[in-house]
């Protein structure tokens, strides 16, 4: 998760998922929240266009949006570590 400071002040949080193998940007959501929705978003973007192999790891910051009941429940439907 990053944060970019907009020039007026406040920021808009960017959620990425990277293809650690290839480096490739698998899946991205830009929004004003910082909450669950952004990091479930960018991570069905990152599947819709991913081959996932069982038992892939994902790795994250450990942030309250990656421990989220929604989030756990689709890494354990796409049997994601």
């Amino acid at each position: 998760m990053t944060y970019i400071p907009l020039a007026g002040g406040g920021f808009l949080y960017l959620a990425v998922w990277m293809d650690l193998y290839s480096r490739r940007i698998v899946g991205w959501k830009l929004e004003a929240q910082m909450q669950e929705e952004l990091v479930i978003a960018a991570l069905r973007q990152a599947l819709a266009i991913r081959i996932i192999a069982e038992g892939m790891v994902l790795h994250s910051d450990r942030g309250g949006q990656y421990a989220g009941k929604v989030f756990r429940k689709l890494l354990d439907q796409h049997q994601i570590r």
